[in-house]
This record gives C-alpha cells, sequence and structure tokens, in this order.
C-alpha cells in the first residue's frame, strides 16, 4: 500500500513538472548565434516579426547579466507577453530565461527556457534548447506547444542571424556616441588653445612690430634734429 501511493504521487509530480530538451542544428556559428540571442533581441521583432512584435529591457542593459525584459509575442494565434529574468554564461555560451510574469506564469509556477549553442565547425553550430517547468495545478495542460513555438523562433531567426550584419545594442550604440562626443570635445578643446596661443603669438609679434616701428621713428626724429 505504501509503494503504491508512493507510486501515484510520483505520478502526480511528474504530471505536474518536467523538462523538456531538443538540439536544433543551425548554419553558422556558435558565437554568432549566440550573440544574436544574448544582446540583439532587439532586431527580433523585425527580423521575426510573425512570432515577436517587440522587446522591452526594463532593468539593465541588453546584454547585461540579470537584465529584466519583457517579450510582447504571438502564440498559436493569440498575442501574448512573457516577462523574464536573464542569466548569461558567456564562457559556455548559454543563455537562461527565467519566467516571471505573463500569460504563460499564470498556469506556471516555474518556466525557465535555457538555451545553449555548441559548436560543431566554424561555420555550423547546434542549439540545445532545455525547457524546465512545473504547473500551479493540473487544470493546464502540459506547455510542449511552447517548446515547439520557442524551437521555431530559434530556427526562424537562423537566416537573419547569416546574413545580417552586426547590430549594435542601444547600450553599446550609447556608449559610441559617448565616445565619439567625448573625443570630438577634447578636440575642439585642443583647437581652442592651440588658437588662443597662437593668437597670444600673433599679439605679441604685433607688440613687438609697433615697437620696433616706434623706434625707427624716435631714431629717424633725432637724427633729424641733430642734422638740423
Amino acid at each position: 500500500k505504501q509503494v503504491e501511493t508512493l507510486k501515484r504521487e510520483r505520478e502526480k509530480e511528474m504530471a505536474t513538472s518536467g523538462t523538456y530538451v531538443t538540439e536544433v542544428p543551425l548554419k553558422g556559428s556558435a558565437e554568432k548565434h549566440y550573440k544574436s540571442w544574448k544582446s540583439e533581441n532587439h532586431v527580433f521583432a523585425d527580423a521575426i516579426g510573425h512570432h515577436i512584435q517587440n522587446v522591452v529591457v526594463h532593468e539593465g542593459e541588453h546584454d547585461s547579466h540579470g537584465s529584466i525584459r519583457s517579450w510582447d509575442y504571438t502564440y498559436d494565434g493569440k498575442k501574448e507577453m512573457f516577462k523574464e529574468k536573464r542569466e548569461i554564461d558567456d564562457e559556455n555560451k548559454t543563455l537562461t530565461k527565467r519566467g516571471l510574469d505573463g500569460h504563460v506564469m499564470e498556469h506556471l509556477k516555474v518556466f525557465d527556457i535555457i538555451y545553449e549553442f555548441i559548436p560543431k565547425s566554424e561555420d555550423s553550430c547546434v542549439c540545445k534548447i532545455t525547457m524546465i517547468w512545473e504547473k500551479r495545478n493540473d487544470d493546464f495542460p502540459e506547455p510542449s506547444g511552447y517548446m515547439k513555438f520557442v524551437k521555431q523562433m530559434v530556427v526562424d531567426i537562423e537566416g537573419h542571424v547569416n546574413k545580417a550584419q552586426p547590430q549594435p545594442s542601444p547600450s553599446s550604440l550609447s556608449r559610441s556616441i559617448l565616445y565619439y562626443y567625448g573625443v570630438f570635445s577634447i578636440i575642439n578643446i585642443i583647437k581652442g588653445v592651440l588658437w588662443s596661443f597662437y593668437s597670444l603669438q600673433l599679439f605679441g609679434f604685433g607688440i613687438c612690430c609697433d615697437m620696433l616701428l616706434c623706434s625707427s621713428y624716435i631714431g629717424f626724429d633725432i637724427m633729424s634734429i641733430k642734422q638740423s
């Protein structure tokens, strides 16, 4: 009887939580695909607008560990939102999204998506997707449809990643603007100092010329007096 009870509890546990794992072969380097998912989510709406309509960063930067962002997407013909906290592992080219809020989190207590980009050659890799989930109650079906949805996004973004030029994230773009503004400001300061120095040189040269002219006039007058 005790064994049967444990078995039923185990079956109930398996029904309310689980882990999905799948692999997607991709053309292009693991570094390129990892960078796209890590720091270029702001272009997803343009690249795969049929899936993703908007990505908003609420805390942190597009490429920072611990950042919080929300995704507006279309799933099964319906508009939904998903808010996640990001964990980044550059060494293993692994990105983890931990669910915080949104439509799917109304039914799930745990919803984590892990993307690991594994190199296969210089121009090919595999994206290993792991989805860890736990339901709030038995009324909600297993989220296998969301696994298919995430897998399809990885497949559909592949073409954009391979043909697109590197896109600067808003954070890096801002840093670039500030950098060039700082360089431009420094150049203007140096130009101002040099111009001031040059102006003083001209001013001093003018004074010297005036003094020489005055001396010449005085000397000429003295000689005229002596001759008279």
